[in-house]
Order: structure tokens, then C-alpha cells, then sequence
């Protein structure tokens, strides 16, 4: 099913749909199967349908078609057939991997094991501060300040009273 369109020279283009939900569920369709043939190839039933027409049109235009199949002498229907190949060995391969039960069972032993470690080493490695400890931080360093500001000034009253003292036992004698 087409959406008519309908465009004048300044006019913008118009779209005239009959029926949203048939053409939506079209577009939607046709994107699916675009997807699909771009993720997995054609389909194998129109494949096969296609090599038959294929072999259908290559009796009846041997010479139409050995032009081009050589385009670039490149043979085209040698390529496409390797291409093929390739994709069903490979799909093959694929459904061949798998793992045995010895070996997913090390697997899951190795991921436990990784998994502790991150564990163990983020017990011992704790910088983060809360903003309580922050608050507690700051207002030692403040009060580590006034107590050294109040030291100077004992030590200075200190000086001055040990300073008197010497003077006065210096008049004294």
C-alpha cells in the first residue's frame, strides 16, 4: 500500500492517508524487514526464489548475462556464491561454540574469586569523607588554631612576667 502524496510547485507537500493504522503497521513492517535483510542477509525462501529466476533468465540471456557477470572483471556470481558460503559456515560456527560444563563451572569459580578480590581491596581503600567527618575536621583545625593563638599569648605573658621578676630583683639589690 502507497501513501498518495500530492505537491505543487509552492505548496507544501501533502499527505493524504486513508487509513492510519493500515499505513503505519506498513511502514512498520517494511522497516522490520529492511532490518532484517541488512542484519542477516535475504531471506533463504527469496534467495532461493531469486537463484531459480537466476537460473531461469540465465538460459534464455547467456550472452546479456556473462557481460554482466564480469563487470570490472570481477565474476559476480563466483563472489556472491563465496559470500554465501561464507554466512552458512559461519552461522554453523556459531551454533558450534559452546562451552562444557567443566569449563563454565571454572568460569563461575574465576568470576567468584575476581569478585572477592574487588571486595577485599575496597574494604582497605576507604577515601571517602562524609560530611560530618568534614565538619569535625574543620572545627579541630579552628580550635588547634585558637589553642596556639592562646599559647603565644601565655608565652608572651610568660616573657613579660619573667621579664618584671628579673627587673624588679634588679632593683631590689
Amino acid at each position: 500500500m502507497i501513501c498518495p502524496q500530492i505537491s505543487f510547485l509552492n505548496v507544501r507537500r501533502i499527505v493524504l492517508i486513508l487509513n492510519i493504522s493500515i499505513c503505519i503497521l506498513f511502514t512498520v513492517l517494511q522497516i522490520d524487514r529492511l532490518l532484517a535483510i541488512a542484519d542477516f542477509g535475504p531471506l533463504e525462501e527469496n534467495s532461493k526464489l531469486d537463484q531459480s529466476d537466476l537460473s531461469r533468465s540465465e538460459a534464455s540471456d547467456t550472452s546479456a548475462s556473462s557481460i554482466k557477470s564480469n563487470l570490472f572483471g570481477i565474476d559476480h556470481e563466483v563472489l556472491n556464491k563465496q559470500i554465501m558460503e561464507y554466512k552458512k559456515t559461519k552461522v554453523k560456527e556459531v551454533e558450534g561454540i559452546g562451552l562444557l560444563e567443566q569449563q563454565q563451572e571454572q568460569l563461575a569459580e574465576i568470576r567468584k574469586q575476581m569478585k572477592m578480590r574487588k571486595k577485599k581491596t575496597k574494604e582497605y581503600f576507604d577515601n571517602d569523607i562524609t560530611p560530618q567527618r568534614y565538619l569535625l575536621d574543620k572545627y579541630d583545625y579552628l580550635d588547634a588554631d585558637v589553642s596556639s593563638q592562646e599559647n603565644e599569648l601565655e608565652y608572651e605573658l610568660q616573657e613579660m612576667t619573667s621579664e618584671v621578676e628579673v627587673a624588679v630583683e634588679e632593683d631590689g639589690k
